[in-house]
């Protein structure tokens, strides 16, 4: 019974209310871009191309659905910023296309060259730009991408604006990783892994941010995965070779980043498969009762009026029929006293307060 009971509390403190709305909001589909990406870069590091080409291949694609996004909600911000991850990616996607199909560095400097402009571009915002009234974020966007959180550091200003922050971090540590520069990209990586920390923590202590929590998380193993890939290569600290899963008796570094990108996925799994359920089904009859009327239910239909001491469905609720203040030739309440039911008006006025009379009071008033 206490095991039970465990598992209860276990529950209670890991669901939540869950509104299906979520997925479909810019952060909804940011998750989802974070599979794609994941995907690519698993498979750019174990050389397996249809996973890597296909994974970003369907990464750049869904920037559209972010940009359709941005651009309904005419959120300048988000637009000027996802022309900067847009760089971002693709310059990623064509190294990635040279180390894959041709087994080659040949898209190396053009990937670099890309990803500069895609710097350059962030440092031009957040120097000259970032005040401009003209970035200023729509309402119903900052409602929809902050989704509540704050930022801790002033000179950022909003939560989005530190994600940006963090996104620039990451960026340079690719380029840093791309153009072999090792004193930067252990400045850039250790500022990339600190923020994605404190994701997490600051998601953690929000009580409703488990999807992003749980998002959160897997872009920290995502890092941390990046991070020992470019480690292993940029300081030789053991074989770069891509290894299949099957050879984990003599690992490299690139099979442990590999293993990273897989473990990426089990916070998203135990989400959409455990968390997922427990919070649909916990909250599945609370949501029936406050949603749909029910006509037999008596504390819905006379809430605002007198109890009905017989738990009966009331069929001349005053509450619904007469709630425009409209004349009702059948209103109880000007029938029946509110305080008792069957204290019907007497017309012969008897007073039932002296009910307590003897028997002999009571003849006399007969004679």
């Amino acid at each position: 019974m206490n095991l039970i009971n465990k598992i209860k509390q276990i529950i209670d403190n890991i669901s939540e209310p869950f509104n299906p709305i979520i997925f479909f909001t810019v952060r909804g589909c940011e998750n989802v871009h974070i599979y794609f990406w994941i995907l690519k870069d698993l498979g750019w590091c174990m050389n397996i191309p249809w996973l890597g080409i296909t994974g970003g291949l369907f990464a750049i694609i869904w920037l559209g659905i972010l940009l359709k996004h941005a651009i309904f909600h005419s959120n300048n911000e988000e637009i000027y910023f996802i022309g900067s991850t847009f760089l971002w990616l693709f310059a990623n996607y064509i190294w990635m296309i040279g180390n894959l199909l041709y087994d080659s560095d040949i898209f190396k400097f053009p990937a670099a060259c890309i990803m500069m402009s895609s710097i350059w571009i962030i440092i031009i915002y957040a120097f000259f730009l970032k005040n401009k009234k003209f970035f200023t974020p729509h309402k119903i966007s900052q409602f929809y991408n902050d989704n509540g959180l704050i930022c801790e550091f002033k000179f950022i200003d909003t939560w989005r604006r530190y994600e940006h922050f963090h996104t620039f971090f990451w960026l340079l540590k690719d380029y840093c990783w791309n153009v072999q520069d090792k004193l930067l990209w252990i400045g850039a990586a250790f500022i990339t892994l600190i923020v994605s920390i404190h994701f997490i923590i600051v998601s953690c202590q929000n009580p409703k941010m488990t999807i992003d929590t749980i998002h959160y998380i897997a872009q920290f193993l995502w890092v941390c995965s990046n991070l020992t890939w470019a480690m292993i290569e940029l300081f030789s600290l053991g074989s770069d070779n891509p290894q299949s899963f099957s050879e984990l008796a003599k690992s490299n570094g690139r099979l442990i980043a590999g293993l990273l990108l897989l473990f990426a996925f089990v916070p998203i799994f135990l989400l959409y498969v455990i968390w997922l359920p427990l919070t649909y089904f916990k909250y599945k009859p609370i949501q029936n009762q406050s949603n749909e009327p029910n006509q037999f239910d008596v504390s819905n239909q006379n809430q605002f009026n007198e109890p009905n001491q017989f738990n009966e469905p009331n069929l001349f609720n005053v509450s619904n029929q007469n709630q425009f203040n409209e004349p009702n030739q059948f209103n109880v309440s000007n029938q029946f006293n509110k305080s008792n039911l069957f204290n019907v008006i007497n017309p012969l006025q008897i007073n039932y307060t002296n009910i307590k009379q003897t028997n002999d009071d009571i003849s006399n008033q007969i004679i």
